[in-house]
């Protein structure tokens, strides 16, 4: 298929992110044709994740609480948030620009971007589910857990503090530790307090991939989950198209939404993306039961969510490079983290025994704390959506809203202002 026009927009990754831009696209009328090396179904960021949609709770990464972790926590494997010591430049300017980004003023505008952008993120999954068959939600509330009496309380001055340009504070509920047990009977008496908040979603993350992909196939458009992309082509100020592992292929208009992936597709044209891809962590619990609501334990980082019946816990960064090898340190300190929160682990002799299938996924990170969607100045044609970090699939569908928009009007939606490349 060398040279040949495959559609009119490429889209580089079949993540969530990917596959929600060419569903807007399509819906568009326009004709897609989205490749990835793999199937996301088989492992990366967009199926080791919560599929927690909570669009009001959205906040940059950077903040003086996670500097403050990080600086204690340093090399340590099992904190949350673990930056494994190797010798890197890149590692140590990001490190500095994220410390740079952790002022107050700097954060608020960040949560203020975020929750503007990702707001009516839950009402489009709904819309999508509704279109497409097999889209499968668990929970339409989240549980935030904590293990003293007055942190509900004190997490809903923080954590929902009315934001300018936001719409209403979600529906919430302050449980006391017992409120919370009755709610929720997976929990012990660990559990102090709980802030309940309403309208945020659980949905598992593999039925998110299979719909996008069925809305994309349903309108024609393209889905190759075995074609890597090589290289991006072009003619001088203008991208073309793609090299792939099965011949090149033109369109108007090439996406890249690889993920951790994106750097090295953009940088042989120069343009730098300054991101560190953050590892996450997702096991699955072997027992006969599943929350009603997410879980998540506030001090933590850790949550638990409904998976197939079952539970699957997920959480922490590690800011490790490019790898998905699985860190067995890490794996024990998720368990480790929600034991004395979860009846099934907290009565079992053997923690260890009861883990199942363990999935890890690159989230690509900028150290401001914000994504980056934009087209790339100086080559026409080709546009980018990448760092969601762990926001990918709360953001997935508003995102691609708007992309789709500036793609085919050329002119910004102010939503997406605070996203742009240059101030990465």
């Amino acid at each position: 298929m060398s040279g040949t026009t495959s559609a009119d927009a490429i889209i580089v990754g079949a993540g969530v992110i990917g596959l929600a831009i060419a569903e807007a696209l399509s819906a568009d009328g326009r004709r897609v044709h989205v490749l990835d090396r793999q199937d996301p179904h088989l492992g990366g960021a967009s199926v080791a994740n919560a599929g927690w949609l909570n669009p009001y709770t959205l906040a940059p990464l950077p903040s003086r609480a996670a500097l403050r972790m990080g600086l204690t926590s340093f090399a340590k494997p099992g904190s949350p948030l673990y930056i494994r010591p190797r010798p890197s430049i890149g590692l140590a300017s990001w490190l500095v620009r994220f410390a740079a980004a952790t002022n107050a003023r700097r954060f608020d505008r960040g949560r203020q971007a975020l929750v503007a952008l990702g707001h009516d993120g839950a009402r489009r999954y709904l819309e999508l589910a509704d279109d497409v068959v097999g889209l499968r939600k668990n929970s339409d509330a989240s549980l935030n857990i904590y293990a003293t009496e007055t942190g509900a309380a004190e997490a809903v001055l923080t954590d929902l503090a009315p934001i300018d340009g936001a719409g209403p504070v979600p529906d919430y509920e302050v449980l006391t530790g017992g409120e919370a047990r009755a709610a929720e009977p997976l929990l012990t008496d660990r559990v102090g307090s709980a802030l309940r908040i309403h309208g945020d979603l659980q949905l598992e993350p593999d039925t998110i991939l299979t719909a996008l992909i069925a809305g994309i196939r349903a309108r024609g458009g393209r889905v190759d989950l075995d074609t890597e992309v090589l290289g991006l082509t072009r003619s001088g100020d203008r991208i073309t198209g793609v090299r792939t592992s099965a011949g090149e292929l033109t369109a108007d208009t090439v996406v890249v939404a690889a993920g951790a992936w994106s750097p090295e597709l953009l940088r042989p044209h120069g343009v730098r993306l300054r991101m560190e891809p953050g590892k996450g962590y997702s096991v699955g619990l072997r027992v006969d039961a599943a929350p009603h609501d997410v879980l998540a334990f506030a001090a933590e980082k850790v949550g638990a969510v409904a998976d197939a019946g079952q539970i699957r816990l997920v959480g922490t960064m590690e800011l490790s490079g490019v790898n998905e090898t699985v860190d067995r340190r890490r794996v024990d300190a998720i368990v480790a983290a929600a034991r004395p929160y979860l009846v099934p682990l907290a009565e079992a002799e053997d923690p260890a025994a009861l883990i199942g299938e363990i999935r890890v996924g690159m989230r690509p990170m900028f150290a401001g704390g914000l994504p980056v969607m934009d087209r790339v100045d100086g080559l026409d044609g080709l546009w980018l959506s990448t760092g969601h970090g762990m926001m990918g699939v709360t953001l997935a569908l508003s995102a691609a809203a708007a992309l789709r928009d500036y793609i085919e009007t050329g002119q910004r939606p102010a939503v997406l202002e605070p996203f742009r490349l240059a101030g990465a």
